[in-house]
This record gives structure tokens, C-alpha cells and sequence, in this order.
């Protein structure tokens, strides 16, 4: 397994350009903004066969396979509610459909995780987690054997080492993982499989010293060093007069190197058709688009469904 690291300042998409993927190679990208940035900015050539190109996601569907039936998200319930006897019933507490709903989509999405973690069960639980689980363990012994009998598998739970399948990678000598700081405990077991069939290469935007080569995962963000300052300044405008003379004086001016300019509303400024190698790009990611986003996010709806503590509830009855 080979890594490369990238610094800060260097355009992503051009490095992933210098490992020169062939039609032999499988680009691996970690969401659909760098695949489709990749794909809109790479040298067609119909000449010539191109990669493979997939988000994780995508990839992860080419070697996770089954034959079984599949449940779907909306199926899943009304099967899992089958199942219960009326020992079950009482023993889970669920005396109708509607009682199972709720249970329905927290159990499905802890062995989704389980099997992501490769059956590492969760460590530090509260006591409520504890309960919750051991109701999820009584439950899945009857569901299993009803799968098994059925031919089914829920959607989510294809993403087992059980269902790992290596005929699509075999044509293949190369897979590239671009911009994935961490990798699940299944997918850590799913690339020492690969390895065993082709080159595999991981690709980081990121100092080396962040990174934990051996469980491939961030561990660390450092700051970045030595970086060039950068001057901003803003202008205001009330009316076309003043942006012109504001427009000259930045075009005559000598103050720094290089000039760019952000104009929010680009379609009521015509100016940047005047000096358009000065403006930049208005198609800019939000804060939505990006990692830390999405991790800050998670994090505070796992705040906000922690239940109370039994304990505290009776204090506050009290």
C-alpha cells in the first residue's frame, strides 16, 4: 500500500492527473463534488479508455454483493414486526406495528454499524445502551433465522466481510482512494484483500505526521506553516461611477502580486466581463460541503437523541 501526501497550497485534482490512471485503474473518490470537479476537469480523449470512477460509496456496492432478496427501508419494519412472538412482545414491550417503528430504525442502524466496526462491540455504554441492546440481541436471533429462511438480507446490511467479493476487481491492477481520511475497520479488512490482487494507492491532502498509516485514519490537524499573507481589502459602491474609478485604481495599482476579485451578486456586476482574469470563481463550497461539517453535525444529533439516564428521571420526579 502506497501514500501519498499532498500539501495544503496544491491543487488536489492535478496530483490525482500525474499518477496517469489507465483504463487498468479504479479511482476511488470520497463524495460526488470531487468526482464530478474531477471528471468535469480531466483530458477527454476518445481514443482512449478512461478509469473506472466511483465515490466510496459507489465502490463499496462493486464488492459488497449478495444473491439474496433485498429488504428495502420500507419493508424492513413490517418484517422485523412478523417475527414477534407474543413471548416478544411482552419481553420487548410492543403490543402493536406502531410500537416498532422507532426500535425498528435504531436496530437495523446498530448492526449496520457492527458490521462496519467488523463485530467490535461498542465500549463505555450507559446503562439505557446496555438495556437497548440486549432487547436488540433477543430480537436478532429469531430475525436472523427468519432471513435465513426467506433469502432475505435488510439493504444496509450488505456491507458485511460475509458478502466481500472480488470478481469486478480482478481486470483491474490499480485502485486509487482519493481524499478518505478514514477508513471503517470493514473497509481496513477489505483493502489488505485487495492488496493481495492489485496496487493499491491512497492519496491525502494532508502532513504525514497526521496520519496513521496503520489504521488509516486522521489522527491530528496541524496548522499550516509559512503561509503567504494575504491582503483583503473591501470596496463598496453605490453607484456604477464609483465601482468604475474603484475598478481603475486596482488595475493601476502595484501595492501586490496578484489581484482577485469576489463580487457576490456576479450577474448585476458587469464589470468582471472588463477584467475577467481578476475575478474569481463564484462557484465556492459552503460550509454544508465540507468534512468538518458533516462530523460537527452527526455529533450534535447523537447529542440530541441520547435519552435521560433512568436514574436522573427519578430525581426529577421526585
Amino acid at each position: 500500500m502506497k501514500f501519498i501526501y499532498i500539501d495544503y497550497g496544491k491543487k488536489f485534482i492535478n496530483e490525482i492527473k500525474k499518477r496517469e490512471p489507465d483504463q487498468e485503474t479504479i479511482i476511488v473518490f470520497s463524495d460526488y463534488f470531487l468526482k464530478n470537479s474531477y471528471m468535469k476537469n480531466r483530458e477527454k480523449n476518445i481514443l482512449v479508455s478512461e478509469p473506472e470512477y466511483f465515490t466510496l460509496e459507489e465502490f463499496q456496492k462493486k464488492i459488497f454483493v449478495t444473491e439474496k432478496m433485498i429488504l428495502t427501508e420500507a419493508k424492513r419494519p413490517l418484517t422485523l414486526f412478523r417475527v414477534l412472538t407474543k413471548d416478544l412482545k411482552e419481553k420487548l414491550k410492543m403490543e402493536n406495528y406502531y410500537d416498532i417503528i422507532d426500535f425498528a430504525d435504531l436496530f437495523f442502524k446498530y448492526y449496520k454499524e457492527l458490521y462496519s466496526a467488523v463485530e467490535e462491540k461498542p465500549e463505555g455504554l450507559e446503562t439505557w445502551q446496555k438495556e437497548y441492546i440486549k432487547r436488540f440481541e433477543i430480537l436478532k436471533k429469531v430475525y436472523d433465522k427468519y432471513l435465513l429462511e426467506n433469502d432475505f438480507i435488510p439493504s444496509d446490511w450488505i456491507e458485511n466481510i460475509e458478502n466481500y467479493r472480488d470478481d469486478y476487481i480482478k481486470k483491474y491492477k490499480k485502485i486509487i482512494f482519493a481524499d478518505i481520511p478514514c477508513f471503517t475497520p470493514l473497509m481496513r479488512e477489505t483493502l489488505k484483500r485487495l492488496e493481495n490482487l492489485c496496487e493499491i494507492e491512497i492519496i491525502l491532502q494532508i502532513p504525514k505526521e497526521d496520519y496513521n498509516e496503520k489504521l488509516l485514519k486522521l489522527e491530528k490537524v496541524s496548522l499550516v506553516k509559512n503561509k503567504e499573507d494575504i491582503n483583503i481589502k473591501i470596496y463598496e459602491n453605490s453607484d456604477e461611477i464609483s465601482e468604475i474609478f474603484n475598478m481603475i485604481y486596482l488595475g493601476k495599482s502595484k501595492n501586490h502580486k496578484r489581484k482577485d476579485i469576489f463580487s457576490p451578486i456576479p450577474e448585476k456586476n458587469s464589470y468582471h466581463k472588463i477584467f475577467p482574469r481578476y475575478f474569481v470563481s463564484q462557484k465556492l463550497k459552503t460550509l454544508d460541503d465540507t468534512k468538518l461539517y458533516k462530523f460537527m453535525k452527526i455529533q450534535n444529533e447523537l447529542l440530541l437523541s441520547l435519552e435521560p439516564k433512568k436514574d436522573m428521571v427519578s430525581l426529577l420526579k421526585n
